[in-house]
């Protein structure tokens, strides 16, 4: 009552498989519109002149495809923080900076006024050296 049931097996050697199998799945994706290795990557000079042609209409905000997903990437490439606490820690020292040189700006304009002579001053030396 039992039937038998004999398989067989046909073996590859490695590169009898690569030239009978089709391993690049061109049967399954259509080839057409796809960047291929004789298609010319796009050179950096290339690649601004389309960036600012499309600057504006690039999204400013989003995870991915905006100016903020640029920066984030670009930053992350150049290993700057872009935390808020980094940048608030930046404002501050900027704000400092500014005081600073509000106050070397005031002590010139006090320091040039010491050392040139008011116009009445000035007048009276002359007058008495007219003497």
């Amino acid at each position: 009552m039992a039937e038998q049931v004999s398989f067989s097996r046909t073996f590859f050697n490695p590169e009898q498989y690569k030239k009978t199998i089709n391993t690049q799945f061109s049967e399954l994706v259509p080839v057409t519109g796809l960047v291929t290795s004789s298609t010319a990557p796009v050179d950096v000079n290339a690649f601004f002149i389309q960036y600012n042609n499309i600057f504006y209409n690039i999204p400013a905000t989003g995870s991915t495809n905006s100016h903020e997903y640029l920066i984030q990437q670009s930053a992350a490439y150049l290993g700057l923080d872009l935390s808020p606490d980094n940048v608030q820690d930046l404002i501050d020292e900027i704000t400092q900076l500014r005081e600073e040189n509000l106050e070397l700006q005031q002590q010139l304009f006090e320091l040039s006024n010491i050392l040139t002579p008011s116009s009445s001053v000035s007048n009276n030396i002359n007058s008495n050296l007219n003497v």
